[in-house]
């Protein structure tokens, strides 16, 4: 598509390994940032893009392919949202729609559920790039919120427990030019013994 063509810069991520337990953290605040400022999203479409971007980008480094697409594709006004990412945690992003009003776009911005814009109905697809070979695979949606679907795609596609929780809010003051951001990521993995 031709909104990827604006690349973010990397994010801050940090591994955390116990057991058979594998912690991701990340500091995804300059690319939601960048990514906001050229897309001119306004609230609700940001809140997406920066939930997106929390949840997906760190899957490039997670992976470690040299490319990673993950592709929302939803009958929600949004219509889809793009992360591309590689294994050094280098990002793009994109929405396709940047411009849905909501009542709330002036006040309680934060408050709104970003599963209006989304729906509940569409895809969630993963593609891993290595060398010339594409593979990956793709779920329903079962909620919209982004997290809840990212979950459900570990389970049922790749057969791996995780938990995702993400941080995001809009600054009360300059709106979608300001955003804060942190990514918590844990896999439940069996441990192997040999």
């Amino acid at each position: 598509s031709s909104g990827i063509n604006a690349e973010y810069g990397m994010g801050k991520i940090f591994i955390l390994i116990k057991g058979n337990i594998i912690a991701y953290v990340s500091d995804l605040t300059d690319i939601a940032n960048d990514a906001l400022k050229i897309q001119k999203t306004t609230p609700l479409p940001s809140l997406i893009l920066g939930t997106a971007i929390a949840a997906f980008s760190p899957i490039g480094i997670i992976k470690n392919f040299e490319k990673t697409s993950v592709i929302l594709k939803s009958e929600g006004p949004i219509s889809s949202v793009i992360i591309e990412t590689n294994n050094k945690g280098d990002t793009r992003a994109f929405i396709e729609n940047n411009e849905i009003v909501t009542e709330n776009d002036e006040n309680n911005f934060n408050e709104i559920p970003i599963q209006i814009g989304i729906g509940s109905k569409g895809t969630l697809k993963v593609i891993n790039s290595y060398k010339e070979n594409n593979f990956g695979g793709e779920v329903d949606l079962i909620k919209g919120d982004i997290v809840t679907d990212l979950v459900h795609y570990f389970d049922k596609s790749e057969q791996i427990k995780t938990a995702v929780q993400t941080s995001f809010l809009l600054n009360q003051k300059k709106k979608q030019k300001n955003v804060f951001l942190l990514y918590f990521k844990l896999f439940l993995v069996p441990k192997i013994l040999k």
